[in-house]
């Protein structure tokens, strides 16, 4: 809550305070884990486009843990304060989520083709967290795809930018 939320942040500055402090410093040499860190975060945003290409959203179903499944118009704030509904309900999602995945009935022929089975949703038992969702199709995967691999360009540049010239920053 906002306990954790404030120490995070008492943390956080204390930390750019005591790095601000030995600005002073002569900056280091690269070493070679630098190197390597930034070959792995290369390799992370490079990963996102090539999953969106060869991915098929219909196939990824997973069975577990999720928003608990109750009532609906039931209202609950989140760290930050913002209003968000408490429980998924009712068909399944809404608004940004209501493309991407669904639940219940909806399921089953996707947990059959990757072989695991379908828990629907409940408002009683242990069905009310653990339970099937599965992907949708992308109603347009080509302005998706451009989507991430703007975002992944943008990370990478970021992130190599930051561990390999860190002067530059």
């Amino acid at each position: 809550g906002v306990r954790t939320l404030t120490l995070c942040c008492i943390v956080y500055c204390g930390v750019v305070a005591w790095r601000g402090g030995q600005a002073s410093r002569k900056p280091r040499r690269r070493g070679r884990g630098d190197v390597v860190l930034a070959c792995a975060v290369a390799v992370y945003f490079a990963y996102f486009p090539v999953v969106m290409l060869f991915g098929d959203p219909e196939l990824h179903v997973s069975t577990g843990v999720h928003q608990e499944y109750g009532e609906c118009g039931v209202k609950a704030y989140d760290i930050m304060g913002w209003e968000r509904d408490d429980f998924l309900c009712g068909a399944g999602p809404k608004s940004s989520s209501a493309s991407q995945f669904q639940f219940g009935a909806a399921c089953k022929s996707a947990a059959e083709a990757v072989g695991t089975i379908n828990i629907a949703p409940a408002l009683e038992g242990n069905a009310r967290a653990w339970y099937t969702v599965c992907g949708r199709p992308d109603p347009d995967p080509t302005d998706t795809w451009w989507r991430l691999a703007l975002v992944s360009v943008l990370g990478l540049t970021s992130f190599q930018v930051a561990l390999l010239c860190p002067s530059a920053v």
